[in-house]
């Protein structure tokens, strides 16, 4: 059981500081963060491998009951499941929404739809999962099962899960090329791995143990140091075996780690603002003021630079356009014969496929590669060290670069990408969660910011059929007179000098709206988002200010209260980091 009040002292610290000053919300969200970790830790142990290597077989010969997960499942049904200790039995889907996750709670374990869900929450009395009570079981889907939705699935736990339990088919003989990149991977999160050798009752003793044997070499040779077990559904044992390997991963030591860091990052984020308060006390209203100017002149510079951008846009606009109307038309030019053709044999009727589904791909490609090189220029333009100049003091210059690194952090971890994505119309599947991706995975985040905008591409120029449709009594009239095999080459000639043009026509402006609103999109994320980290620091300033103006006495206490502060922090920070 996870001693969670191991760390209340270090929290009371920081509370005691929080309290000083009750107008700071930030101080107060500080701690409700840390008490959040403290009591709502769970040690998450994803059960990943193969598809078919038998990971809910296991699962179910720990909770005891056969049959209760599916097994063998197909790969279009089979998504993540949890299994967590509860005194009264449940289950609990949690749906893709507009606003992200919605728990609903289910009649039986089975009612669901998986195409709507994100995951699945089983809740169960079992004796085995109150052991274990301080983790909670993850079955996921087989990591090579070719399914899109499963890859999403897996992904959107990487970096939560606390522990990673690898399942393999001994009849498989070694490790796969694909497990050991997927350990790789998973080792960037957590040192808690361990691997489960299944369907032993298959095999003989003997070639079981030099199967282990192997795969212990193999994970030594590749630098992991994991326990091994062998076992299968039919083991009488597979359940204490599992309970055990599981129990190595130590709990109370994953829940130490995570509190120690969010205690520290918390005792930096608190002492750096005192900081700058404390150094602010020593600043009369001129100085303030002449502080206040010099950010008013910084943040008109961020402002300035990001519309200099969206003018590099605007005028970059009609030709992104003329390019994406040239690739459409080049794809219908290379397919005018078949089109002809389909026009000769089946009508009209028989063109609309061909085309919707030619146009289609092209136009969301086009905006994705549009939208990705609109927001690396972004990224390119967050830079505002030229802003500074001989007369900025180095407390200023230091809050502007700093200003530069964080909202270049927010777009490397993902936060910026999520303030962009609340803009953008969900697509399915979209995984919500905590907001969070892999630190430095840039690529990631911009591939699905300008998966948001093509959605955005869709609603504009949806309908598609729309275009054929308006153009359907030019067709039949043009086409009218023709027939047989022998009007081919007509036809197509037709179809490239008078169809064509139309339908790139008619397609120019809601393509050019698309383009447009994707440049939109991105720059009023970035600029609102500069905006509020420049105004908070005006904050600042003027509360410094503001505070100048006390009283003698009450300056030289609220003096020394803040330096009693930073040194209580400065202190429970290097207790950690010894």
């Amino acid at each position: 059981m996870i001693q969670r009040n191991k760390f209340d002292d270090s929290i009371a610290i920081i509370q005691n500081v929080a309290e000083a000053h009750p107008d700071t919300t930030d101080f107060q969200k500080s701690v409700a963060k840390l008490i959040g970790s403290r009591d709502c830790f769970e040690v998450k142990v994803m059960f990943v491998g193969h598809f078919n290597a038998g990971k809910s077989a296991l699962l179910n010969r720990l909770i005891g009951r056969n049959d209760f997960l599916e097994e063998a499942q197909s790969p279009q049904t089979a998504i993540a499941t949890e299994l967590k200790y509860g005194e009264q039995e449940g289950y609990y889907a949690y749906m893709n929404g507009e606003k992200g996750l919605k728990c609903i709670q289910m009649k039986n374990h089975t009612g669901f739809n998986p195409q709507q869900c994100d995951h699945i929450e089983y809740r169960l009395p079992v004796e085995s999962l109150r052991e274990l009570s301080d983790f909670t079981i993850v079955d996921t889907p087989g990591f090579d099962s070719g399914v899109e939705q499963h890859t999403k699935a897996l992904n959107a736990y990487i970096g939560q899960g606390s522990a990673y339990l690898l399942v393999m088919d001994i009849e498989d003989g070694e490790l796969t090329q694909t497990s050991l990149k997927f350990l790789d991977e998973i080792s960037k999160y957590s040192p808690r791995i361990a691997v489960v050798l299944n369907k032993c009752d298959k095999g003989i003793a003997s070639n079981n143990q030099d199967i282990r044997d192997k795969v212990v070499e193999t994970l030594l040779d590749n630098g992991f140091q994991c326990p091994v077990i062998a076992t299968s559904k039919f083991d009488e044992e597979a359940a204490n075996k599992i309970i055990g390997i599981i129990g190595t991963f130590q709990a109370q030591e994953a829940f130490d780690e995570q509190m120690q860091r969010r205690i520290v990052d918390e005792c930096v984020s608190i002492r750096n603002i005192l900081k700058i308060t404390l150094d602010g006390l020593y600043m009369d209203t001129y100085d303030a003021d002449k502080e206040i100017q010099k950010l008013e002149k910084a943040r008109q510079f961020i402002q300035d630079s990001f519309e200099r951008q969206r003018k590099k846009f605007e005028d970059e606009t009609a030709h992104q356009t003329q390019d994406i109307i040239g690739e459409i038309r080049a794809e219908l030019l290379g397919k005018s014969t078949a089109i002809a053709n389909a026009l000769i044999i089946g009508g009209a009727s028989a063109l609309e496929p061909i085309i919707v589904e030619t146009i289609r791909p092209v136009v969301i490609d086009a905006l994705r590669r549009t939208a990705d090189g609109q927001l690396r220029d972004i990224i390119k333009t967050v830079d505002f060290s030229s802003v500074l100049n001989k007369e900025n003091s180095t407390s200023l210059g230091e809050i502007i670069t700093n200003t530069a690194k964080d909202i270049k952090s927010m777009i490397d971890n993902g936060t910026f990408t999520n303030a962009i994505t609340s803009l953008l119309p969900k697509e399915d599947g979209d995984q919500k969660k905590d907001g969070k991706d892999k630190k430095g995975d840039t690529g990631k985040n911009i591939y699905r910011v300008v998966t948001g905008i093509a959605a955005i591409a869709t609603d504009i120029i949806a309908p598609w059929m729309e275009v054929v449709i308006i153009l359907l009594p030019d067709i039949m009239k043009l086409f009218s007179n023709l027939f047989g095999e022998s009007e081919l080459e007509k036809a197509r000639k037709t179809f490239e000098t008078t169809i064509l043009p139309q339908i790139t026509s008619r397609l120019y402006a809601p393509i050019d709206e698309a383009v447009q609103k994707s440049q939109t999109v991105l720059l009023d994320a970035m600029t609102a988002t500069a905006t509020q980290k420049l105004e908070a620091l005006k904050d600042t300033i003027q509360e410094m200010k503001n505070a100048k103006a006390e009283k003698v006495g009450k300056f030289e206490e609220y003096k020394a209260s803040l330096k009693a502060q930073i040194e209580a922090l400065n202190n429970l920070e290097a207790k950690f980091q010894e």
